[in-house]
């Protein structure tokens, strides 16, 4: 009997461990197309100035780490005399990068952060827990490294239904007809993502986080009109997406990302 929970055990840690490997590879592999992939729309860039300003919001001085920096664009956002900042990931490559962005970069596991407890004032991640095939090991160990009263930030694709309805649908067919560009199709660089990556739904984050230890301070959905229109190379396409998004997100209870926001007792 105990043989066979050794083996049992020794399996899940190779799946573990694979999974690992596998994304590990997968992010090397894209850290030199990153920015270009997911920094390059205007839509693009807006996310990742709105959830600067989400954790802005929370830390104006203090440590901030941000699990899952990529190449580190959060952290030329929020950089300030005030804010010590701090990138993790465990992608050399990306690291390479962030480093231009972020004189303290740190290679670790988020599931086993190299970190001392109670380090930070914030903890922070931007689309990145959708990698992860569990959210629970991670969701503690940012509760491990948070100080009292500190906060987890996470903003990530969500398990959306957008649907156009007759005006949008007219606003895309006027673009058209007006000749408005698209931005180049550039999917050809992204990896394929491994078999655990998956949009996550709001009420699933929210339990994980409680499970975790975590108080919510605030949750819901961004963007709706916004990411519909984002495929358009053009300013007023954007603008006019971002001025309807409030009027879609309260009709529809549903956006392209969702926002939850933590706090440690």
């Amino acid at each position: 009997m105990g043989e066979h929970k050794e083996r049992m055990q020794d399996r899940r840690d190779a799946v573990k461990t694979d999974w690992k490997l596998r994304d590990r590879s997968a992010e090397e592999a894209i850290a030199q197309h990153y920015d270009l992939l997911y920094y390059r729309t205007r839509f693009a860039k807006s996310l990742f100035m709105d959830f600067s300003r989400a954790v802005r919001g929370r830390a104006r001085r203090g440590a901030i780490l941000d699990l899952g920096c990529g190449t580190g664009i959060l952290c030329q956002l929020l950089e300030s005399p005030s804010i010590e900042m701090f990138c993790l990931d465990f992608s050399e490559q990306m690291l390479k990068i962030a480093k231009t962005r972020c004189p303290q970069c740190i290679e670790g596991d988020v599931e086993s952060l190299p970190v001392k407890d109670s380090s930070f004032n914030v903890v922070c991640c931007h689309s990145m827990l959708h990698h992860l095939p569990k959210l629970s090991q991670t969701l503690s160990e940012a509760y491990r490294v948070l100080r009292s009263g500190g906060s987890l930030i996470l903003e990530e694709p969500n398990s959306h239904h957008i649907r156009r309805n007759l005006f949008l649908r007219i606003l895309e067919f006027a673009f058209r007809r007006l000749g408005v560009a698209l931005y180049e199709d550039i999917s050809n660089l992204e990896t394929d993502p491994g078999e655990h990556h998956g949009p996550i739904r709001l009420q699933g984050i929210v339990s994980a986080m409680e499970k975790a230890g975590f108080t919510i301070d605030a949750r819901g959905y961004r963007y709706y009109s916004s990411y519909i229109l984002s495929c358009y190379d053009n300013a007023v396409a954007h603008a006019l997406g971002r001025l309807l998004d409030p009027l879609y997100l309260r009709r529809n209870g549903d956006g392209y990302m969702l926002l939850v926001i933590g706090k440690k007792p």
